[in-house]
Parts: C-alpha cells; structure tokens; sequence
C-alpha cells in the first residue's frame, strides 16, 4: 500500500491566457487529494473516495465517451490512455482516497485528480519514470478528449509542480517562482463563497473559441501568435474582440506579476491583481443579464451567472439582488432575461449549431448537443421550454427547432419568484448609518467607546472582493485604534 497526495492549485495571474499560449502565475495550495493504492491483479481501476460512491474503470477499452464527459472515470480513462500513447504501462489498482477539495470551487479539484491518478500509475507500474511535466501533459489531455472540457495546461501544471510557478507556453518556459507572501505582509488565503463553477463547461469554452476566432482574423492559431499593435489597431466592436483584449493586457501583467513577487513589492503586486480583476469581470463577461420589473428593464450587466438547485447566483445574481430583492419585497414582479451568447449573431449561432449536429454521430441526442452550448444545470430545462424530449436523436432536430433554440439562447427569461434565505447571503444590506460614525476611527458618535467594522454598517458594494476589502479595513482600523 503506498500513499499519494495531489494539491489544488490558484490561479495567481494569467486568467484565460494558458489555452492561447500565452503566459501564467500559478501556485499550488497546501489543500488537496490524499489517497492509499495497491496493485490489483486483473486490469480494473477501482476507486473509493470519502463522500461519493465508488466507481470502476476496466481499462480494456480506453475510446473516447461522450456519455461520460463531466464524469471521474473519464478521467482515468484517459490518464490511462495518455500513459499508454507515451509508451508507458498501466494495470489495475484500488484507491481509497479522500479530497479536501470541493468540486467547483475553483482550485482545479479535476486537475488534482488527473495528477493523482497520473502518480499512481507512475509510481505501481512505470517506476516514477514520468516528470511531474509529463503528467501535466496527459492530465490536459485526459481533461480536453475524455471528459469534455477544453482545459489549458495551467491547471494541470500548478498541480503537478509543487510551490508558484511561472508558465510562458509560447516560450515553453516554465520557472519556479518564490512566492514570500508572509514577509510581503500578505496572506494568501482560501475563502469558501458557497458557489460553484460546476456544470459551466459551455461557458468556459466560449471563451477559448471566441478568442481563436479573433486569432484567425489575424491568420494566426492563438492570440499569443497575434501582435497585440496589430490587434488594436484593428480592433473591432464586440465582445469578442473584448476578451482579446482582456487576453493581451493580462498577458503583459503576468511577468509585471511575477517580478513584484521576486523584488517583495507588495503594492505593485496588489495594483496588478485588482486589474486583473477588474479585466476579467469587465471584459471576459459571458451573459448578458436584464432585470425587469413590473415589466420595466431597469437594469443590464454582463459577466458569470451559475445556475443551482437553489436558483441564479454568482457575480451577475449579486449585482442585481439589491433591486431585484427590495422588489420581491415590495410584492412587485420581477423577472431576468437572458442572453445566453452575447458575442454571437443569429447567424453564427445557426452556423454553429448546424456544424456542431453535422459533427455529431446520428444516434446521438439532442441534451448532447445542449451541453456543448449551455451550462449543464440549463439541459433539462431548455429541453422541457422547448418542448423537445432530451433523448430526441440529434438528426430529427431541423431549421424550425434550430431557429427556437437560437430564440431561447438570446432571451432565455427566468421569474424570479423568490431570494434565499438570509443564511445564503454573501453581502448584506442595511446596518448602522455611515453618518453616526467617526470615519477616521470607525467609533460610534454618539456612544463613546462603542466601534464597528464590516457588514454592521450600513456600507456595501458591488462583488468583486470590495465588500471583503471594506471587512478587512474598517475592522482592522477600529481594532488598532480601540488598543
């Protein structure tokens, strides 16, 4: 029995750069998947992890899946055949593993579990012969043909690596980088907002494919290929032309980034990650959302929106939740009308679909083609509004269901009947008045000794980590000056 662990990892700059071959900062986090393997004898892949249900892979027939895409044993499946077209081995093996990772919670949970399939097979049936490089390489692959998503290497690299790394694709550089955090006077830490990047596999695609379109514009393959003078001055309007943009300045930030860490300079780093942030929400946005009230547009934004059992939530769902919510309150009607490809015509979106069923074998369904295009928690439901049985062959879909599928896609509306209760609440609204506060002190004016800090107040913000901010401030002012 031998033990093995892989580690989630954090994006620390370079958002959507790595499937252009362009340039990141990624680090791996001290969280991840721990598990214990032993040989088997037969040729079965058999996995018990903490919290779900076991699975087994027989690795006789290692082909392609759709019907598995999204699922574990994907995963092994094609870790398993990448090993194998590299000319290594593999056999059967019993896991017991137990992760600290939640899945789509944004620190690469599948990236971790490719590596960690990936060191077993090195470790029983290869002799640790692979480099930690190598398994990167098959886990993008086992990600992008097995399990569906069209995953850059970053991930996988971050996880594989041990420590921040600094990744130039085109350059084929890859570079320790010492990340001091604790002697910059930063923290770098792990906060559980309760959402989930789960089942947005579609929307994570568009971007890749609309900055590959904007790529071939220019006669190239990537962005990275592209030179940045030559996309400005012809760019165009759009989002597509967008997250181009968001892809160059990002790419010009990463060894900015980078360097602020080697030299400990703290304030440059921290200018640069908030403009990275503030490119990724304002130029990569991939839904346009309009609140509507009493039938009313009162409100338009673009960016993440993730569908649950719950309801909507992400960036976009807490944007518009101060409207939307005082309404409810009021007993008005509200509802959201969605855009689900803002950066795509009618007529692309014709194109697409059609290539994407011509692509498609002829016993396939129609969810199928759904998946490719929306985020996975949207296939029934479009299918029901549709009125379109989800395991209808894919060939039987014509022009007339093509032409309410785009309509849907472009105006996807949803009542919005309620808001979650209070525990769900990630911002609240409300709390003691700004003006009864010394703002220099955070102490009360009119009952001395008494200070406050956070969400107390009657203060809040937009998301994007500015109500995280005001938190950390107003409380660390009040404790200081309350000494």
């Amino acid at each position: 029995m031998q033990r093995f662990f892989a580690p989630g990892r954090t994006e620390l700059a370079g958002n959507h750069t790595d499937h252009q071959l362009g340039r990141v900062l990624a680090a791996s986090v001290d969280v991840g998947i721990t598990a214990r393997a032993t040989r088997r004898r037969d040729r079965r892949v058999c996995i018990h992890s903490k919290g779900y249900r076991p699975f087994t892979v027989a690795l006789d027939d290692l082909a392609v899946d759709p019907r598995a895409y999204g699922k574990p044993w994907a995963l092994v499946r094609g870790m398993a055949a990448a090993i194998l077209d590299a000319g290594g081995a593999v056999g059967g093996f019993e896991a017991w593993a137990s992760s600290a990772l939640k899945p789509g919670g944004g620190l690469s949970s599948s990236a971790a579990f490719e590596i960690l399939v990936g060191r077993i097979f090195n470790a029983l049936y290869n002799g640790g012969a692979f480099s930690p490089e190598q398994l990167a390489r098959f886990g993008q692959q086992a990600e992008n043909r097995h399990f569906g998503k069209p995953s850059g290497l970053m991930d996988q690299l971050a996880c594989a690596l041990d420590g921040a790394v600094y990744i130039d694709f085109a350059a084929g550089e890859i570079a320790p980088v010492a990340a001091p955090f604790a002697d910059m006077g930063l923290t770098l830490s792990l906060t559980d907002t309760g959402g989930s990047h789960a089942g947005l596999t579609a929307a994570y695609a568009a971007l890749p494919a609309d900055m590959c379109r904007v790529a071939r514009r220019f006669g190239a393959e990537t962005l990275s290929q592209v030179d940045p003078a030559d996309f400005y001055a012809h760019r165009q309007p759009g989002l597509a032309d967008d997250r181009a943009a968001h892809f160059f300045e990002e790419n010009a930030r990463v060894p900015l980034m980078r360097d602020a860490l080697v030299h400990r300079d703290a304030e440059t780093y921290l200018r640069l990650m908030n403009a990275s942030g503030r490119s990724s929400e304002q130029l990569l946005r991939n839904i346009r959302a309009t609140l509507f009230i009493d039938g009313e547009a009162v409100r338009e934004e673009f960016g993440e929106i993730g569908f649950s059992e719950r309801g909507i939530e992400g960036a976009v769902a807490l944007r518009m939740s101060r409207d939307a919510v005082d309404a409810l309150i009021d007993g008005r009607r509200v509802k959201l009308s969605l855009d689900l490809k803002p950066a795509l015509t009618v007529e692309i979106l014709q194109e697409r679909i059609r290539h994407e069923i011509a692509e498609m074998p002829e016993e396939e369904f129609f969810a199928e083609l759904l998946r490719k295009l929306l985020p996975k928690p949207l296939v029934m439901p479009v299918c029901k509004e549709l009125d379109i049985q989800s395991k209808t062959y894919v060939k039987k879909i014509g022009d007339k269901e093509i032409d309410r599928l785009i309509a849907l896609l472009k105006g996807f509306v949803l009542p919005i009947s309620d808001y979650a209760p209070f525990e769900y609440a990630v911002v609240t609204a409300g709390g003691v008045r700004c003006d009864e506060v010394n703002r220099y002190t955070m102490e009360s004016l009119k009952v001395k000794g008494l200070y406050f800090a956070g969400e107390v107040l009657d203060l809040d913000a937009n998301t994007g980590g500015y109500n995280l901010q005001i938190a950390f401030s107003t409380g660390r002012l009040a404790g200081q000056l309350k000494q």
